[in-house]
């Protein structure tokens, strides 16, 4: 019997320390997904902002080729 108790322990400390490792596992990702929005979001930023200078450029070139 006390074999059993003793494997039930160990069992529900095993248990314990699964759900821990999952929750730290869990907070992590949300962590990492939260970084990763935000720099897809800087990068979105820069890639709209290079296409609008690219089209200043572009303007100003041709003004300048007109004149």
């Amino acid at each position: 019997m006390d074999v059993v108790r003793e494997e039930l322990l160990q069992v529900s400390s095993e248990t314990n320390r699964m759900k821990k490792l999952e929750k730290d596992t869990k907070l992590t990702i949300e962590r990492l997904n939260s970084q990763l929005m935000k720099e897809r979001s800087k990068l979105e930023w820069a890639t709209l902002l290079e296409e609008r200078t690219r089209g200043i450029i572009t303007y100003l070139s041709n003004t300048l080729q007109q004149l």
